[in-house]
This record gives C-alpha cells, structure tokens and sequence, in this order.
C-alpha cells in the first residue's frame, strides 16, 4: 500500500511539473503578464517588467506610468468582454540570447490585439522592456 502511494504521489508531481513548464520562458512570461493584468494582479504584472536600468529618482515616476499604462490595458481587456487566450506567433531570440522579441496575438472574447513585446534577461530572469 505504501508502494502504490508513494507511486501515485510520483506521478502527480511529475504531471504537475509537466503542465506547469518553464514559467521563465519568453512565452510564459507573456502569457503570464497578460493573465495577470486580466486578473487584476498588478503588483504581479509590474514585477515583471524590467525596471533594472532606472535611476532611484527616476523610479517612482516609471512605476506610476506603469500602474496607468497596466490599469487601461485592464480596462480594455474588460471592455472586450475579457482574456479569451494568447497565441504566440514567433520569438526572436538575440544572438546573445539575453533579449527577445515576442511576435503574439492577444485573443479577448470581442476583438483581437497583435502586438510585439520585447524582453530582456535580467539576473536568469526574463522581464518585459517597455523603454
């Protein structure tokens, strides 16, 4: 009995690795952001845009653009009758590979919204670059 639970517990911790993936990937951190905004997560939205190159004095000021750059995207989003999926189209990795630009298509329930999202790696992480 001991045996077979140890092998179910493997199991559902191997499926649940499996299903959650790279959570640090360009994909998913721009299926994430978007998830977030439309969830009304903003702290969890700004944290992942870079802010990494910004003077302390130029800080707050960025972050406040942000919180109204994010709350019109929820705004949006609410208006079109909510986050249907995204679709990624490409990613284009730098030579380096520290910086990427994500081709993707923002599926909301009344319209659709093509954008470009560029990333950067900052400390193994990747954040959105929104200057």
């Amino acid at each position: 009995m001991k045996k077979v639970l140890q092998s179910a517990l493997t199991i559902f911790i191997f499926i649940g690795l499996i299903a959650c993936g790279n959570s640090n990937d360009p994909k998913s951190i721009v299926e994430n952001f978007y998830q977030n905004i439309a969830s009304k997560k903003f702290d969890k939205a700004i944290n992942m845009i870079y802010l990494g190159d910004l003077k302390d004095s130029e800080m707050t000021k960025a972050r406040d653009k942000i919180v109204m750059m994010i709350s019109v995207l929820s705004e949006e989003i609410e208006k079109a009758g909510g986050l249907k999926s995204i679709e990624i189209k490409q990613i284009k990795l730098s030579k380096d590979g520290k910086k990427a630009t994500v081709e993707h298509i923002v599926h909301l329930n009344k319209k659709d919204i093509k954008e470009n999202m560029k990333l950067i790696q900052d400390n193994g992480k990747w954040k959105i670059q929104i200057h």
